[in-house]
């Protein structure tokens, strides 16, 4: 995962988003969530790192995937 990191820095940023969230609630939570999902959106749309994380790390492709499709706060947070 940190290998995917350094080679893909959206992925890098979509962690550092969901470290951040982590700690907010209220409006500063929903702003970060709406840049999250923003995030989501662009790393489903890599599919040379869609590949990679549905070869090494399926679960985590399935969850970007459903997320892309239908985003609530409580679900980013899982």
């Amino acid at each position: 995962y940190h290998e995917l990191k350094q080679n893909h820095p959206a992925l890098a940023e979509y962690q550092k988003l969901i470290d951040n969230r982590k700690n907010l609630t209220g409006y500063f939570a929903e702003k970060i969530d709406k840049q999250i999902v923003s995030c989501i959106k662009n790393l489903v749309k890599d599919k040379h790192l869609m590949k990679q994380l549905n070869t090494h790390f399926p679960q985590t492709k399935k969850k970007f995937e459903k997320l892309s499709k239908n985003v609530n706060s409580h679900e980013l947070m899982d």
